[in-house]
């Protein structure tokens, strides 16, 4: 029989460690994005198309990432209110970055497809 690592108690632990790095770092990793192309790309891959854009400047940093079905609504840092209504049977997203310098930018997206 092939021996695993999780065998023994030692392995084990060190195994469910790597797993549990594993998993936060793909739960809380802060991903960073080098242009709006690239982000825009990786948002479409995901099935998400863009419906606004707010003050982006790049390298930015993923810094809140929302989701919401029908209609959507945040506020920026410098107080401003905004809400997407009237997008019934699609998932909208918000995401909020902050770039080297500093700034903030919001993109809002909206699924390609009903759901």
């Amino acid at each position: 029989r092939a021996r695993l690592a999780s065998d023994d108690a030692g392995g084990m632990s060190r195994y469910l460690s790597l797993v549990l790095l594993g998993a936060l770092a793909a739960c809380g990793g802060k991903k960073t994005y080098s242009s709006l192309g690239e982000f825009t790309r990786a948002q479409e891959e995901e099935g998400f198309v863009v419906l606004g854009m707010f003050d982006d400047s790049w390298p930015a940093t993923i810094v809140e990432e929302r989701e919401s079905r029908d209609e959507i609504s945040f506020t920026r840092a410098n107080g401003t209110a905004h809400r997407y209504p009237g997008y019934a049977g699609y998932t909208l997203k918000v995401v909020r970055l902050k770039s080297k310098d500093g700034g903030e930018g919001i993109i809002v997206f909206r699924s390609k497809e009903r759901e």
